[in-house]
């Protein structure tokens, strides 16, 4: 749900610097800004500062875990679409999706394709 500018801003929660720098340059293009946070309490505090259409979280992260931080994202910005990427998928993980508190629980390592696929969807309309 891009706001008035055409831009969308997304913001990436992971605390491996690989991942971030990775999903950055795999996020990137015309019409997108995307920020970063190494920590669930980071990208809060980003939240706070700055309108962000769409958050994608670790799910395996220390002190607060990506279904926690993505809790807290939606109560800050209600409204925003999340998505949650992870190295093994859980039963919490698959849970939130079903009732709609995240879009999708995307594997790492997996399809190539799946994440880009999933952020066109939330920014298109959440889901779909």
């Amino acid at each position: 749900m891009p706001s008035d500018s055409p831009e969308a801003t997304i913001l990436v929660v992971d605390d491996d610097a690989g991942v971030l720098a990775s999903m950055t340059a795999l996020l990137t293009e015309p019409g997108r800004r995307v920020l970063t946070a190494a920590s669930g309490t980071e990208g809060l505090a980003l939240m706070e500062r700055e309108a962000v259409d769409l958050v994608i979280a670790d799910l395996d992260m220390p002190k607060m875990d990506g279904l926690a931080f993505l809790a807290s994202a939606r109560h800050l910005r209600p409204g925003v679409a999340c998505l949650l990427v992870t190295g093994r998928v859980t039963p919490a993980a698959e849970a939130a999706v079903k009732h709609g508190e995240i879009l999708a629980c995307i594997p790492k390592g997996g399809d190539a394709e799946a994440l880009p696929a999933a952020v066109e969807r939330a920014l298109r309309g959440k889901g779909g």
